[in-house]
C-alpha cells in the first residue's frame, strides 16, 4: 500500500535538479499586452469611459509605449526571469499596510482528522511540530518529487527554499525578505523553531547531539516545560504586537530595538533565522469561521507576523494553518527563553501596537460555509474546474450585491518559467458579464441554452 512519502517523495530525481532547464520568461507583445487590457477593461466601464479608454491606449501604443517596450526588451536581455524582482517588490514588499490584513490565514479541515478534544493541544502540537520538520528534512535532501505541469513539463521548485527559516524584515519604504534556509548540498542552516506562549517567546531546538531529528515525544516533553514556565512567569513583554502595526512604524520600532541594546539584535536574529514559528494558543476555538478568523487575526501577543510560515494549536486540540511514534526521550537542553531589552518609548510603542491590533481585529470578518452539495468530482465530471466554480460563484454574488462586476484578477500559475512563481490573470471578462447578467434575467429558462 503505498504511503504518503511514496507520494511525495523521489527515488531517482532531487527536487530542484530542473531549475536550470526551465523556460525563460518571455517578454509579452506590447499589442497583445494592450488588447487583453482593453478586454478587461470593457465589462466594467461605460460606453463612453471604454471609447476613451480605446483612444488613450491607441495613443499609447503609438508612442510612448513603443518606448518604453524597447527599454523593457533591452532590461530583460540576458535575465532569465526578468519579472521576478519587480513582481517580489511590489506586490510583497513595498506593501506597507498592517502585515495581519496581508498574510494569508486558514484553518483547513482538520476537524475531520483532529476533532476537538481536551487535553490534547501538547501532543498534537509536538505531532504536528514533527512533521513539519520531517517536511522539511526532505526539502534540504531534496527528496520531493520535482513538480509537474499536465504536460510532463517540470516547474519551478524554488518557493521551497521560502518556506522555511525566512522572514521578511520591515524597512521605512521597503522590506527584504532575508533567507536562511539552505540545502544540505549548499551548506548549515539553522535547525530551530519558535514556540510562543501566553505572548513569551522560546527558542526550541529540534535536533539532537547525533544530528537526529527529535521524536514526538520529546518534543512533547519540551513543549510541557515551555507552557509551565509561560504559566509561571506572568505578563510577556509584547513585544510581538510591534510586528502587527504597518511596516513604516514597525522598521522604526525595530531599528530603536536593534541600538538600544545589543542582546535585541541577538534575539531578533534568533527568531528572524528559526524554521518556523509555533503558538500554544490559550483557550478553545469555536466552529470554522471562528478557527479562520483566528488564523488571520487572533492572539497579537503570540504572533511573529514576519515568520514565512507559523501555526498554532488551541487547547482543545484544534490547530490554524498534523500521528504519534514512540521512543525513548534523550536528555535535552532546556527551551531558551527569548527576552528583550526595552525603554521607556518602547514601551509607549507597544501599547500603542496593542491598540492598534485590537481595533484592527474588528475590521475583518471570516465566514467559513460547507457546501456539500457538489465538490470537486462534481465538477470534474462535467469539465468545470473546482476553482473556475468558485470564480464565477464570487462574480455572480458581487454583480447580484452591486449590479455590476469588480475588475478582479485571478492567481495564475507561471512556475514552468525559471524561478516563476505567480501571474495575474483578469477573471473578470465580458463573458463573465454575460452570464451574470443571463442568470438574472427570468427570460432565460435554465434548460434553454442561449445560442
Amino acid at each position: 500500500m503505498a504511503t504518503i512519502e511514496d507520494e511525495i517523495l523521489s527515488k531517482d530525481e532531487t527536487t530542484f535538479q530542473y531549475e536550470n532547464d526551465l523556460l525563460t520568461l518571455p517578454v509579452p507583445d506590447l499589442l497583445n499586452t494592450l488588447q487583453k487590457y482593453l478586454a478587461s477593461v470593457r465589462p466594467v466601464v461605460t460606453d463612453e469611459e471604454f471609447k476613451t479608454t480605446e483612444a488613450i491606449v491607441k495613443q499609447f501604443a503609438e508612442g510612448e509605449g513603443l518606448y518604453l517596450q524597447q527599454l523593457l526588451i533591452e532590461f530583460a536581455e540576458g535575465k532569465r526571469n526578468w519579472l521576478e524582482k519587480w513582481w517580489e517588490d511590489t506586490s510583497y514588499l513595498e506593501m506597507r499596510g498592517p502585515a495581519p490584513l496581508i498574510n494569508m490565514g486558514g484553518c483547513g479541515k482538520f476537524r475531520d482528522v483532529w476533532p476537538a478534544q481536551e487535553g490534547t493541544q501538547i501532543p498534537r502540537a509536538a505531532a504536528f511540530l514533527y512533521y513539519c520538520l520531517k517536511f522539511w528534512e526532505y526539502t534540504r535532501k531534496e527528496m520531493h518529487k520535482p513538480g509537474r505541469i499536465r504536460t510532463g513539463l517540470p516547474i519551478s521548485m524554488d518557493v521551497y527554499k521560502r518556506i522555511f527559516n525566512t522572514v521578511k524584515v520591515p524597512g521605512v519604504d521597503k522590506d527584504e525578505l532575508v533567507q536562511y534556509f539552505k540545502t544540505e548540498k549548499e551548506g548549515d542552516c539553522p535547525t530551530h523553531v519558535v514556540v510562543m506562549s501566553k505572548g513569551h517567546i522560546f527558542c526550541l531546538e529540534m535536533f539532537g547531539e547525533d544530528g537526529e531529528l527529535l521524536t514526538p515525544p520529546e518534543i512533547e516533553v519540551q513543549l510541557e516545560k515551555i507552557k509551565t514556565k509561560s504559566n509561571a512567569l506572568g505578563p510577556a513583554q509584547g513585544v510581538a504586537y510591534l510586528t502587527s502595526m504597518d511596516r513604516r512604524a514597525w522598521a522604526e520600532a525595530r531599528g530603536r530595538l536593534i541600538k538600544l541594546h545589543p542582546q535585541n539584535e541577538e534575539t531578533l536574529q534568533a527568531i528572524q533565522e528559526s524554521i518556523m514559528a509555533l503558538w500554544l494558543e490559550d483557550g478553545n476555538i469555536g466552529d470554522d469561521s471562528h478557527l479562520a478568523q483566528m488564523s488571520l487575526l487572533g492572539n497579537g501577543e503570540n504572533r511573529w507576523f514576519d515568520k514565512s510560515y507559523s501555526g498554532g494549536i488551541y487547547e482543545n486540540g484544534l490547530p490554524i494553518s498534523n500521528a504519534d511514534s514512540d521512543g525513548q526521550v534523550r536528555s535535552l537542553p532546556e527551551p531558551k527563553h527569548l527576552q528583550f531589552v526595552l525603554d521607556g518609548e518602547l514601551l509607549l510603542t507597544i501599547n500603542k501596537a496593542k491598540a492598534d491590533y485590537a481595533a484592527l481585529t474588528k475590521r475583518a470578518n471570516v465566514a467559513v460555509r460547507d457546501y456539500t452539495k457538489g465538490g470537486k468530482k462534481f465538477c470534474k465530471a462535467h469539465g468545470i474546474h473546482p476553482d473556475a466554480l468558485c470564480q464565477m460563484a464570487i462574480q455572480l454574488a458581487y454583480f447580484r450585491l452591486h449590479k455590476r462586476l469588480a475588475p478582479t484578477t485571478e492567481t495564475a500559475p507561471a512556475r514552468q518559467f525559471y524561478r516563476g512563481r505567480t501571474g495575474a490573470m483578469r477573471s473578470c471578462t465580458k463573458e463573465v458579464l454575460d452570464w451574470c447578467t443571463a442568470m438574472d434575467d427570468p427570460k432565460i429558462a435554465v434548460d434553454n441554452p442561449r445560442p
